[in-house]
C-alpha cells in the first residue's frame, strides 16, 4: 500500500488526473524488424497539450554499483516505448519519464 500511495501522491500522478485521458497498464506489440517483435505495457500515459506523456515505473532503489547500467537501457526502453507510441497510436509523445515507485518525489528521470 505505501507504494500505491506514493505514486498516487506524486506530481506525476496529479498531472496525469487533469488529463482529458489516462492510460494506466496499457498492453502493446509491435513488429520492430523482420521477425523481431516487442511486446510490452506503458505504465501511465497522458495527454497534455495534445502531446503525450509516457512513464514507466521502476520498482529497484537505484543505489547499486549496477544501477549507471541499468539506467541507460531504462533511458532506452523508454525511448523505444515513445516511438511505438508515436507509431501505433499516431500520437507525438513530449516526454518520457521514469519514475521509481519506492519514492516518487526523490528519483524521477527524464529519458
Amino acid at each position: 500500500m505505501a507504494t500505491v500511495h506514493t505514486v498516487m501522491t506524486s506530481d506525476l500522478w496529479r498531472r496525469s488526473g487533469g488529463a482529458a485521458r489516462r492510460l494506466a497498464k496499457l498492453p502493446f506489440a509491435l513488429r520492430l524488424e523482420g521477425s523481431t517483435f516487442l511486446e510490452s505495457v506503458v505504465d501511465l500515459a497522458f495527454p497534455e497539450d495534445d502531446v503525450w506523456v509516457i512513464a514507466d515505473y521502476k520498482t529497484d532503489r537505484g543505489d547499486d554499483p549496477a544501477f549507471a547500467v541499468r539506467l541507460r537501457a531504462y533511458r532506452k526502453q523508454l525511448r523505444t516505448y515513445s516511438t511505438a507510441w508515436s507509431s501505433l497510436a499516431g500520437e507525438s509523445v513530449k516526454e518520457g519519464v521514469i519514475p521509481w515507485t519506492h519514492n516518487v518525489a526523490e528519483k524521477r528521470v527524464e529519458a
